[in-house]
């Protein structure tokens, strides 16, 4: 989960409830842990889910476990425009000839969502975000994995590179002609400012909204509370994230 629970909007107005884990602490710890401690399937339109396996499906864990020679072509590229506030997910699979691009962006929970609950799952509609599905076709698939190779996909990634849920990055795995592939930018870089598979992949998508631009929090404002409430750290191994550590904590590592 992308700690929806941390904000909330309600009648167009954001709710922090950063006054229950200053009081708590615990709690808020406890949700950071919780965020390693399943393995993706991949499903990731169900908040709970979501908040159980974050790492693991950042980590690329259920692609993994089906990468071998002959598989389909499937890719996932997660871009954290400061975890507590926007997070957006891609997904592009393959099946024959025909490819699709999946979206989905998750930002602050709107509860006014609830006025409209048909059933049991639809309480969990603050937190899914919004999302969307293309056909993608060849040409774009070949400009988008150009991009990709020219940007460092399927080369070392940095080992050791740390990627904070309190600033920029991206994080791309798949399985593409049979094989693993992995890596991960960080922002502020050089790395990171040249990247150009993400106006690739912006541009097959077309989102209401384009990529944000990172914003420093002004000191004690509600925005950097978020921020330090939830803020974690994953380090880049050889073939993908080796740890989960929330800044101050400990949790166990992931693999590569």
């Amino acid at each position: 989960m992308i700690f929806e629970s941390s904000r909330f909007k309600v009648n167009g107005t954001n709710i922090s409830s950063a006054v229950l884990f200053r009081v708590f602490p615990a709690f808020a710890l406890l949700g950071v842990l919780a965020l390693g401690a399943c393995a993706s399937s991949g499903d990731i339109d169900n908040p709970a889910e979501r908040r159980l396996s974050w790492y693991s499906h950042l980590n690329g864990d259920d692609i993994r476990a089906a990468c071998q020679p002959g598989a389909p072509d499937h890719l996932r590229a997660i871009f954290n425009g400061v975890y507590s506030e926007e997070v957006r997910l891609y997904e592009i699979r393959t099946l024959g000839e025909d490819r699709s691009l999946s979206s989905r962006v998750i930002g602050p929970a709107d509860l006014t969502t609830l006025a409209k609950v048909g059933g049991l799952s639809s309480l969990f509609d603050p937190w899914r975000g919004t999302s969307r599905v293309h056909a993608l076709d060849g040409e774009g698939w070949a400009s988008l994995r150009e991009a990709l190779k020219a940007d460092g996909l399927g080369e070392a990634p940095p080992e050791g590179l740390e990627v904070r849920s309190d600033r920029f990055y991206w994080v791309v795995v798949g399985c593409l002609d049979g094989a693993m592939v992995f890596n991960a930018w960080a922002d502020p870089s050089d790395r990171f400012a040249a990247l150009t598979f993400d106006d690739v992949l912006v541009a097959l998508d077309k989102p209401e909204n384009p990529l944000p631009r990172y914003e420093k929090a002004m000191r004690g404002s509600l925005e950097a509370q978020r921020r330090q409430d939830f803020l974690f750290r994953l380090r880049v191994g050889p073939k993908g994230l080796i740890d989960g550590a929330p800044i101050g904590g400990t949790v166990p590592g992931l693999g590569s």
